[in-house]
C-alpha cells in the first residue's frame, strides 16, 4: 500500500516554485523552438552545398569543353607577352638607387626649409 506524503508549505513559496517550474518550461520551449530553426537552417545549408556542388561540376565541365574547342597560342606569343610584361614592369619600377637618390634630395630639402 503506498503512503502519501504530505509536506506543509508557505503559499509564497508555492507560488515562488510554481513560477520557477514555468520559467523552465517556457526556456525549455524557446530552446526547442531555436533547435527547430537550427535543423531547418543545416538542412537548407546541406541542399545549397549540393546545388553549389553540382554548379561546380557544370563549370567544370564547360571549362574543359571550351579549352578544347578554344585554338591554342603560339609559344613564339607567349614570349612576346612575358617580355612586354618585363618591359612594362621595369618602365613602372624604378631602380633601387633611383629611389635612393629621390629619398636624399627630399631630405635635403627638408633639411633646408628647417
Amino acid at each position: 500500500m503506498e503512503q502519501k506524503l504530505h509536506v506543509g508549505m508557505p503559499f509564497e513559496e508555492s507560488l515562488e516554485n510554481k513560477k520557477i517550474i514555468l520559467e523552465k518550461k517556457r526556456s525549455l520551449l524557446e530552446l526547442i523552438e531555436k533547435l527547430t530553426i537550427l535543423k531547418q537552417i543545416r538542412s537548407q545549408k546541406i541542399t545549397i552545398y549540393g546545388m553549389l556542388h553540382t554548379a561546380q561540376k557544370n563549370f567544370v565541365e564547360l571549362q574543359t569543353k571550351l579549352k578544347k574547342e578554344l585554338p591554342t597560342i603560339r609559344g613564339e606569343r607567349k614570349e612576346k607577352t612575358q617580355q612586354q610584361i618585363k618591359q612594362i614592369a621595369e618602365k613602372t619600377n624604378p631602380s633601387l638607387e633611383e629611389e635612393l637618390k629621390s629619398i636624399q634630395e627630399k631630405l635635403k630639402q627638408l633639411n633646408t626649409l628647417s
